[in-house]
């Protein structure tokens, strides 16, 4: 009897893992398929199913540009030891100098608290709604009032856990979960290409002229994430019909 017993919970164990396995070799296949979907419906984006492995991992990305600005969507994980949690990632550099430094997040509790004590927060203005939401902390509040555009502010109301950060050079919008809505896809993007509009009037800039092509060494870096790599590849490419 105790021999049954030690049988049926190991073909359970077994069969609970195989489901699991199943589970997530279709939970997989519907996120790659979603965001296939999503790059295929944008003009000129490109889709990387990502590599995963033991020994080396690459998330897949959507390659997109927007406006004067290369746009990349991917995913990652935080382990706290115990649990891990996904995140869906946006991120582009500012086409044209140098844009504002902020932070933009929704109000928690502990946020709320701080705010009606007095800590540190802008107004942008314009949209109450948004600035009774959100937590707003920058370096220069004129021009990232100019950076939250109505359709930006509209478009970040949509989401219940979107964080939008940037360092002056780079955008990072971060969403809770690995999301494969298109719909919720398009507008995180659409966050982003309103905020890549910025330009901040006190930084002097010298007008210039680069022509890049999407050769097949430019797809190469731009689907593995080099993008540092890029103005190398842009004074190389002249036979291509670059300019650097």
């Amino acid at each position: 009897m105790g021999a049954l017993i030690v049988m049926l919970i190991g073909l359970l164990v077994i069969g609970g893992i195989a489901w699991l396995v199943v589970w997530a070799k279709r939970t997989q296949e519907a996120f790659v398929a979603a965001w296939r979907a999503v790059a295929e419906a944008r003009p000129g984006a490109q889709f990387d199913p990502g590599k995963a492995g033991l020994l080396s991992h690459r998330p897949a990305s959507i390659h997109v540009l927007v406006g004067q600005a290369f746009v990349r969507v991917d995913t990652y994980v935080v382990s706290t030891g115990k649990s891990s949690t996904t995140y869906t990632r946006a991120r582009a550099a500012f086409p044209v100098g140098a844009g504002p430094v902020f932070r933009v997040y929704q109000q928690g509790m502990l946020a709320s608290i701080g705010k009606a004590l007095g800590t540190q927060d802008v107004t942008l203005g314009g949209d109450p709604a948004f600035d009774e939401r959100f937590m707003v902390k920058c370096d220069d509040p004129e021009a990232t009032g100019a950076a939250w555009t109505r359709r930006a502010k509209a478009l970040m109301k949509g989401f219940s856990e979107l964080r939008a950060s940037s360092d002056g050079e780079l955008i990072t919008l971060v969403l809770f979960g690995a999301r494969k809505e298109p719909a919720i896809l398009n507008d995180f993007i659409s966050v982003l290409g309103q905020l890549l509009k910025t330009i901040r009037p006190d930084v002097p800039r010298v007008p210039t002229c680069e022509v890049m092509t999407f050769s097949p060494m430019i797809r190469k870096l731009v689907l593995e994430g080099d993008d540092h790599k890029l103005p190398d590849a842009i004074r190389i490419g002249e036979e291509d019909g670059m300019q650097d």
